[in-house]
């Protein structure tokens, strides 16, 4: 089973969109897959059984048991040949407690004794709970935030944006009737390890909040919580309802120093993010983390250095994602002048992944003009990142 494909997250892991669709991690691609019979799963529909136990998923874990590159995994396999941490290798490490797959006494016996492709035991869980959002980013999507879908609400003109009323209507009733409570509450009636939590803005929702204060403490001590969060909300006040939980990580998303970071992440205060991360950071709280999680893009390629510094001086892990959907926003959207200005070892592998187009390079300048609408700020704030367009 420990194959160099191998993922914990199709394993042991579960994972829902905003409008309760079923996936197997953030980076999975259900659209590129070969598989033949049904794909698709919906928390309204199907119970978690029958998603993580769907021949779907059997098939997913025989084919990467057998070495196989799934296309729909491809995302992974990008990170790992440019020298980024995959979230598969994430998975990995978080499954096994860093000791290497095959040593890890717990899943070799596990798949020695194991005679099927079937889920057992679910252990980690991904959980969007809605686009809810104080932010407008521009690496985001309006069914990820409902501050930009209100932004394109107002201003549709910019057509590359393709939204479904259907869809956000299913992320409002998701919402609204309590079922991804109710499906979070089934998640914690497993052996979950690790639950990570993602909007929208989680630590925006008091309704979850107070779910997990009122767990069972026996619950909390088994569990490590983490939240992806914009860095908005004061993050010393939320921990404060949340004792009793293993450990808690909090992933702070940044994607750029100062100005850069308050332009392509909309709405967001460069001195507050700052204050909460360090504040909590100098704390020093018994089984808490605070992290750092960026987004290389054509917005922050040239300014990477200046991000990465910051994090160094404040002693702060920071890793990197890098955006690849929409094309318009990727490094292939970066014209020729720019590249050779990219001094970050990182971004410069990824650019061998990303030739520069024409095509997403004029998409991208379109895209910016719609970004930029009815916003104030925009005029100052474009000044500190041109160098990257």
């Amino acid at each position: 089973m420990f194959s160099e494909k191998f993922c914990a997250a199709t394993w042991f892991g579960i994972r829902n969109e905003n409008n309760g669709d079923f996936r197997v991690c953030c980076q999975h691609d259900v659209s590129l897959t070969k598989y033949s019979g049904k794909v698709n799963f919906n928390i309204k529909n199907d119970s978690v059984n029958d998603w993580v136990n769907s021949d779907y998923l059997q098939y997913i874990r025989e084919q990467l048991g057998n070495n196989v590159e799934l296309p729909e995994c491809r995302r992974c396999w990008t990170r790992e040949s440019a020298g980024l941490t995959s979230l598969r290798q994430n998975f990995n490490e978080s499954i096994s407690d860093n000791i290497p797959l095959n040593q890890n006494i717990w899943l070799k016996k596990y798949f020695q004794n194991k005679k099927n492709y079937l889920l057992d035991h679910l252990l980690i869980a991904d959980v969007k709970i809605s686009n809810f959002c104080n932010f407008e980013c521009a690496s985001c999507n309006p069914w990820d935030s409902s501050k930009l879908y209100t932004k394109w609400l107002q201003n549709q003109q910019f057509d590359l944006i393709k939204q479904s009323d259907e869809y956000f209507n299913n992320i409002k009733q998701t919402f609204r009737d309590s079922i991804t409570t109710n499906y979070i509450a089934e998640i914690l009636q497993q052996p979950i390890k690790v639950l990570k939590i993602l909007g929208g803005e989680p630590l925006l929702d008091s309704r979850l909040l107070q779910m997990l204060e009122n767990l069972d403490d026996k619950k909390k001590k088994k569990i490590s919580l983490s939240f992806v969060t914009n860095g908005s909300v004061d993050l010393i006040r939320t921990d404060q309802k949340l004792s009793g939980f293993k450990h808690i990580t909090y992933v702070v998303s940044v994607d750029g120093f100062g100005k850069l970071n308050e332009y392509i992440r909309m709405g967001s205060v460069w001195d507050q993010i700052e204050n909460n991360i360090l504040s909590f950071k100098n704390k020093n709280i018994p089984n808490r983390t605070v992290k750092l999680f960026g987004v290389i893009q054509a917005l922050n390629a040239l300014h990477i250095p200046e991000l990465r510094n910051w994090c160094e001086q404040n002693n702060l892990e920071i890793k990197f994602g890098f955006v690849d959907t929409p094309a318009y926003l990727s490094l292939s959207a970066l014209p020729y002048e720019q590249r050779k200005q990219v001094t970050d070892n990182q971004v410069l592998k990824l650019l061998e992944s990303f030739p520069f187009n024409e095509e997403d390079y004029l998409n991208f300048k379109k895209y910016i003009n719609w970004y930029n609408y009815g916003d104030q700020r925009s005029a100052n704030a474009t000044a500190s990142c041109e160098s990257s367009k």
